[in-house]
């Protein structure tokens, strides 16, 4: 399952409840700011080896990109495809 996350305020205890060990999360829009203000629920999701993507376009217009390309795997639209044909079905948080 493709967990994608478009806004920033969530329940990230909630969210690592559901997430299973074949799923993967993707950040965009305001969802990249997670990142920032949640790297602990980052890590433990890439301690649990569950990818975390987020879309270049959102960290560049945010100016993430220096704090966040280190850490998350950064993919573009054509890539987010992929991963969204890969990793059926979605869910929108």
């Amino acid at each position: 399952m493709l967990h994608t996350l478009s806004h920033a305020n969530i329940d990230i205890t909630k969210l690592l409840a559901i997430v299973a060990a074949k799923d993967a999360v993707l950040l965009w829009q305001d969802g990249v700011l997670i990142g920032v203000k949640h790297p602990e629920f980052i890590k433990q999701l890439q301690n649990q080896r569950i990818p975390v993507y987020a879309l270049d376009n959102d960290i560049q217009a945010r100016g993430l990109a220096p704090y966040l390309e280190q850490y998350i795997q950064v993919i573009t639209m054509t890539q987010v495809i992929s991963v969204t044909e890969q990793c059926t079905p979605q869910f929108k948080h």
